[in-house]
Formats: C-alpha cells, structure tokens, sequence
C-alpha cells in the first residue's frame, strides 16, 4: 500500500492534535496507519509509544521506545521517553541511565533533566539532584515549579537558607499550593523565623482548610513558641480531619503534658499506642507522663515493654524519661544510641572549621598564644538548677588563660542569677532566634575551643549543634548525667563514684574525671532568715519529718513502697512532698491509702523561690533519697541547708550522684547498698536525734570548707580537664580517659 509524504504528515498531525486533547485511541490508529506502510517511521513510533505508556501498556512502550533506538540509538526523546516508561514499572536505577543517555546525546534536552532531577530527589541523591535542577533552570529559569523542587532538596539536607530561597522564587513566579506553603513553613522553622512559619501553614490552610499536614506543623510552631494552648487546638483540628492521625495525637499528648493536663495526655499516650503502636517514643512518653502523675497502673507490664523495646533497639523511649526507671547502665546506653541516631544523625561536614583558620585546632598561633575559649550552651543560663550549679564556677574562671562564652538557646530573666552570668562570661550569644547551621556558625566565628553542653537531652537542648561538629572539643557535662550515645561527644565530665572504672564500657564518650565530686555547687546560694512554723508549712506539731523535694517522676511504686514501711514503723512520722502537681498529690495519697497509711501523712510542699525553699528544710529531720534516679540539685540543696540525706548507691549515673555528694561532703555512712539497708537505716535514725544531730553539726561545720561546696577548688580541677582536652586535640590525639590528681 502506497502513501505519499503529504498523507504521512497529515496522519500524523491529526495523530498528534489527538494526543494532545487525550484521545489516545485515535492517535495510535492513525499512528498505525503510517507505521504500517512505513514501519520505520520514527515519529509515528515515538506517537505509538507515549499513546501505550498513556494507556498503561508499560511493557509495549518499552518496546517500541527500544525499537527506535535500535533503529537510531542517540535519539534522545526515545531515551528520555524510555526512562519515563522504565520509571513507572519501578525500575528507578534503569530509568537514571536512561535519562542520562539523553543528557550525554544532548546536554540541554530538558525533559531529561528535569526528569533525571525529580528522580535523584525521590532517591534522596539530594547534592545531585540540586545539580540537576541548577541544570534545567539555566535553560528555564521561569519554571517555577522546579524552583519548589530545588527547595525541597536544600531542605533534606538542611539548608534551610537554599530552600527557603527557592520556595519564596516559586511563588514570586505564581506557583503556589498546599504543600510548597507547608515545606516553606518547615524551613522557616528550621530558621527559628516561628512567626513567619506560623503565616506560612495559615496560607496552606486557607487554600486548604482540611490539611492535616498545616495543621499539625502549625501546632508544633505553636509548641515550640510555648503556646501550648494554641498548639493543642491546632493539633486538635488535624485530628478533626483524620481520627487516626499519629503523628498530630502524639504531638497533642505532649502539649497537654506540658499544660500539666496528665490525664488528657495520657489518655491520648494510650489511645495512639493502640492505634499505631510504632509510634516512635510513644510508649516512653506514656509512662513517663504516667511517672509525672503517680500513676502507676499496669507498671509491670508497661516497663517489661519498654526494657523490651529498648533492648531490641526499637525507639521506644527518649534518654532522660528512661533514666528514672532503668537500672542498667547497658539499656541506658542502647537508648541513648537509637535515639541519638535517629533524631541527632552526625552531620559530616569537609572542614567543619573553613573560614576560621585564626582559632581552628591547626592554628600556627599555638596554645600558649592566647587564652583557651570555652563555650557554654544552655537553654537555662537564668533561675534554674544548672545555673544555681554553675554560676560560681563561671565567675572562678581564671579570666587571664580562658575566655567564656554562654551559647544562650533560652531567654534572659532579668533575675540576680542571670545578671552574674552575664558578668562572668567575655561574651552570651542568643541562639534561641538561630537555626542549626547559623547557631553552630556562630560558636564557629567565635573560635570556641571547647564546647560544653550543659543540657544533654534535657531541657532546652541544642544537640544539633554538636551533631554539626561545632567546636574541635565538644563535652558532655552536668545537665544529662549519662551517656549521649553518639560519637560527636567526646568527653564526659564524671567523676570516679558516678562512673567506676568497670562502668566505663557503657559510656560513648571518653571520661574526663574529677578529683572529688562532678557536680560544681555556688557557694554564694542565699538561704533566707525566715523562720517557719511547721503550722504554716502544714506539718503536724509533733513527730518525725521525713522528706524528699525530688520531682515526683522520680518516684516509683517500689521506692513508695519503701516509703510506706518506713512510715509505718515510725509512729507519728510524715513524710513531706514536693508538689509537682495535683495529679501526682491525689494519686499519692491513694496509694498510701492502699498500703494501710493514712493519707493525712503525706505532706505536699508547694514549690517557692530558693531562698526560702532552702530555709524550709530547718523543718525536717531526714532527706530520704530516691532511686533508680537520685536527688541531684536537691540534695545539694539539702546538704547546703545542713539537713542530713540518705541514699542508696544505684547501679547507673543518675543512681549514684548522691553517693557522690556525701563522699564529697564526709558523710558516707549515710550511704548504703541495697533498699533494704535503706529501709533499715531510715527507721533506725528516725529514733537517734542525737546521731541525726552529729550529721547536722558536722554539715554546719564543713559547710564552709568543704571540697563539695568550694568552686573556687572545684573550677582549678575543671580547668585541669580542659588543658588536657585542649593539648589533646593540638597534638591530634583521639579523646581517651582524663584523671585529675586531688
């Protein structure tokens, strides 16, 4: 059959004007036609071929795009056709050289490359995907949808600053929709541009009022700004979308956590665990809010499930909720691992010190050429129990060989603390505002030598930082008492009661230990001259007062247990509570009801400013430590206010900080081994005022002269450590085990 050149052209114009209005069936018969006279018609089997992979037939259009590239093998809209083709039947690496073939023939076909850049994004090839977008966009620079996608792969590499660029180029160029609104939002976050992120997801928001995605990033926004309120309500109207969205009830529980609404949150733990029982950290979130509110239903089960989790690496449970119920160093540090890899990943950089020559490690100026600069980063540098430790240590540096520098991720509040610190260091540096890489810049420009980081994975920590390699040195120290489980830490401030020598196979970092105690005390700490009445504190007239003002998520059935026969063997005694909230108050008292004592003996303190918290203690006889965490900052407080403390030596950091204190302090008959002891001592002191007399005398006595209570002495052993660190990594030797002679 016989078709001339003008026939052939109009078959396939008409073929194409059909594929165009999506009338694909026609488009391939008229293809057809000129394939069947012509069967080397190229055009007509590139038609064929887009007009099957439209239609779903995968496997022809492969063939048929392979069979113009055996007829004309640098054919590039067959290669970059052929890579759709092998995309969609899920052969992504087939599909990559195929696009590629296409770039090679002809570097600036655009299908190709954009394709190829779409495809190096959903692989997560993140640096080549940004090429190839760069690519396409010097052929197309008005092409904004490319400009999203380019964002998003600065985003997922955490370049904030790129991405945000891009998105904002997008819409300058009038793409705009849900999910570049909710990705923008996301990097302003990431920026610490809160307010602005918040504007971002209302955008999305009122495009789509039904975004889950929007609704619940705009709740953490609101979560991270301290607006719990608000972020509950936010979370609430995703959950209003979708019932069983996990991420936005996680998240809620959380806020309603921090609202002190334990049994909302609880419910919320619970009802997620049931639902999406992987939920990462939502099994440790639950019992530690359980742990906040003394409630200690299905105990058993709910720790036999965590200890399990947590052995199999699973993310079960967070570090500093885990500490209060472990006992074993080894979980403590298998959790610490999983969580540290999952929400802190170290971020390699090739020269984390470029641009900083002056002050990096390999600085010809030498150590003995200026001083040694330590940074501080904290988000508690105000009225805090870090701050009340630290504080005298900042002011005992000696300011002719070290310069201080306080990396401040939380607020000044204007009290006398904060005005000391801010005296005692060369410079404080507000970060909270700063995202990731420009906080960690900052310490960078500065020239930091050191890095400590006082939070750990408590409070308003900044682990990012340390996971970007910050500063040559970067150490763990005092606010998280145990192990980050991460090789960017490279030191562990300890000393030898808290972390013995056979304990130190369960700690990442190497131990920098201390001649005496680890934990640095202000010997400045104002005790008020009031004098209380035990009628206004409510406490009984007469009769024992035991005590413990440890937060109650430190308190465990067991240890409550403990509680309970002490008080029953010591007639008239009570024991007095810190106040945490009411939840934890009414479940108390319950279980002391449960166990045959009358709930009238449990006293509840309400927290008060230091000075007169400290004054308070005159009013009791014993401090009755906690275990598997100790009292920390309290039972300085306790030791400093002259009231005796009792502990039991654990088998894990936080366990044995007590021990530590009193050993510092000369005071380790108060320390025993097993609860039993404890239980044994507790009662036998209860009847020996005269023994219980000798303590008092001996704190009021060594109160002054003390190592524990001595920061002047304790900053030299301090410094100490630091010379060593920083000789270390000048001579480019690898963190290994510090001790300091007394």
């Amino acid at each position: 059959m016989m078709i001339d050149l003008a026939e052939v052209q109009r078959l396939l114009a008409l073929a194409v004007k059909s594929y165009q209005r999506g009338d694909l069936t026609d488009a391939n018969q008229m293809s057809q036609q000129i394939l069947a006279v012509v069967p080397a018609h190229i055009e007509a089997l590139q038609m064929a071929g887009l007009c099957a992979a439209q239609s779903g037939k995968l496997q022809q259009a492969q063939n048929v795009f392979e069979q113009i590239l055996a007829i004309d093998p640098n054919n590039v809209p067959a290669w970059s056709n052929l890579g759709n083709v092998q995309l969609a039947m899920g052969r992504q690496t087939e599909a990559l050289e195929s696009y590629r073939k296409a770039r090679v023939t002809d570097p600036k076909y655009p299908d190709a490359i954009y394709n190829e850049a779409l495809l190096l994004l959903d692989l997560k090839e993140f640096d080549f995907a940004i090429q190839a977008f760069n690519d396409f966009l010097s052929l197309h620079p008005g092409f904004a949808p490319a400009y999203f996608k380019l964002g998003l792969a600065h985003e997922r590499l955490g370049q904030h600053g790129q991405a945000l660029q891009n998105f904002d180029r997008a819409i300058s160029l009038g793409f705009v929709n849900v999910d570049l609104l909710i990705e923008r939002g996301n990097s302003l976050r990431s920026l610490r541009r809160l307010t602005e992120a918040i504007e971002s997801y209302d955008r999305a928001i009122g495009i789509n009022p039904r975004s889950i995605a929007a609704h619940r990033n705009r709740g953490v926004v609101l979560h991270d700004l301290e607006d719990f309120e608000a972020a509950v309500a936010s979370y609430a109207q995703a959950i209003a979308v979708d019932r069983y969205h996990a991420p936005s009830m996680a998240s809620r529980a959380l806020a309603l956590q921090r609202l002190g609404r334990l049994p909302e949150a609880i419910k919320d733990y619970e009802r997620l665990i049931d639902l999406a029982p992987k939920t990462p950290f939502a099994l440790g979130r639950l019992v530690h809010a359980k742990m906040l509110a003394c409630d200690w239903s299905n105990w058993s089960g709910l720790i036999e499930a965590l200890g399990r989790g947590v052995e199999e690496g699973q993310p079960v449970a967070e570090p500093f909720g885990y500490q209060a119920i472990s006992s074993s160093e080894h979980a403590l540090l298998l959790c610490a691992q999983s969580y540290s890899q999952r929400m802190y990943p170290e971020i390699r950089l090739t020269d984390h010190f470029e641009g900083n020559k002056e002050h990096s490690p390999t600085s010809e100026q030498g150590p003995t050429d200026r001083k040694i600069r330590i940074g501080y980063v904290c988000g508690e540098f105000r009225q805090q129990a870090t701050s009340v430790l630290m504080t005298q240590v900042y002011e005992s540096h000696d300011k002719s060989r070290f310069q201080l520098f306080a990396f401040d991720n939380g607020w000044d509040d204007g009290s006398p603390m904060r005005k000391r610190i801010n005296a005692a260091m060369s410079e404080v540096v507000d970060i909270s505002k700063l995202g990731d890489q420009d906080a960690a810049n900052a310490i960078r420009s500065r020239g930091v030598d050191i890095l400590v980081n006082l939070n750990g994975f408590f409070g308003l920590s900044r682990t990012a930082l340390f996971a970007q390699r910050a500063a040559p040195v970067q150490v763990n120290y005092l606010g998280f008492p145990g192990t980050m489980g991460c090789r960017y830490m490279d030191y562990l401030i300890a000393d030898a009661v808290v972390v013995p020598e056979s304990s130190r196979q369960y700690y990442s970092e190497a131990i920098a230990y201390l001649p005496g105690c680890y934990q640095p005390n202000d010997g400045r700490r104002e005790i008020s001259s009031r004098q209380f009445s035990r009628a206004e504190l409510g406490l009984p007239q007469h009769g024992f007062v035991f005590c413990c003002f440890n937060n109650n998520y430190k308190i465990t059935p067991e240890m409550f247990d403990c509680w309970m026969r002490i008080l029953e063997s010591t007639d008239g005694s009570v024991l007095w509570l810190l106040q945490d909230n009411e939840h934890a108050a009414s479940n108390l008292k319950h279980q002391a009801t449960v166990r045959g004592i009358h709930p009238d003996r449990l006293v509840f303190a309400p927290r008060m400013p230091l000075p007169e918290h400290l004054a308070r203690h005159r009013l009791a006889d014993l401090f009755l430590d906690t275990l598997p965490y100790n009292a920390h900052t309290t039972a300085s407080d306790a030791l400093w206010a002259g009231l005796p403390l009792l502990t039991c030596l654990g088998t894990t950091f936080p366990g044995r900080v007590a021990a530590s204190l009193l050993t510092a302090v000369g005071l380790d008959a108060l320390i025993v081994n097993s609860l039993t002891q404890y239980q044994e001592k507790a009662i036998a002191l209860a009847s020996s005022p005269a023994l219980l007399a000798r303590y008092r005398e001996h704190l009021a006595e060594h109160r002054s002269t003390s190592p524990l209570f001595d920061a002047a002495r304790f900053t030299k052993a301090l410094e100490q450590v630091f010379g060593v660190m920083r000789q270390r990594v000048l001579s480019g030797e690898r963190p290994s085990a510090i001790r300091i002679k007394p």
